[in-house]
């Protein structure tokens, strides 16, 4: 039994050392994964920063026609409340005239 005992120390110190081997193999493939996937990232929001521009430029576009619809609903609206107060008018100078 105590000639097993070394053996075994042996085989533990072996397997050890291969663990330790294959951690620092997957420790470097991650960080070349993270490196990779870094430069994509960079690459993407280069990319969404060239956009920025366009995305700028279509917003003030839809402001603009936004301010524009506005401003003519209100001219109508006020154009439509002028002949309803007249026939409001109208109708009451009617009703005073039937009485």
């Amino acid at each position: 039994m105590e000639q097993f005992i070394p053996v075994l120390q042996m085989l533990l110190y072996m397997a050890a050392i291969v663990l330790l081997v294959v951690l620092i193999i997957l420790g470097i493939k991650a960080i070349k994964v993270m490196d990779k996937a870094d430069k994509v990232i960079d690459d993407v929001d280069s990319k969404m920063q060239s956009l920025n521009g366009f995305f700028d430029t279509i917003d003030k576009v839809g402001l603009g026609i936004d301010s524009f619809t506005n401003s003519v609903i209100t001219k109508v609206s006020s154009i439509l409340s002028i002949f309803s107060k007249n026939k409001k008018k109208i109708k009451k100078k009617e009703d005073d005239i039937d009485e």
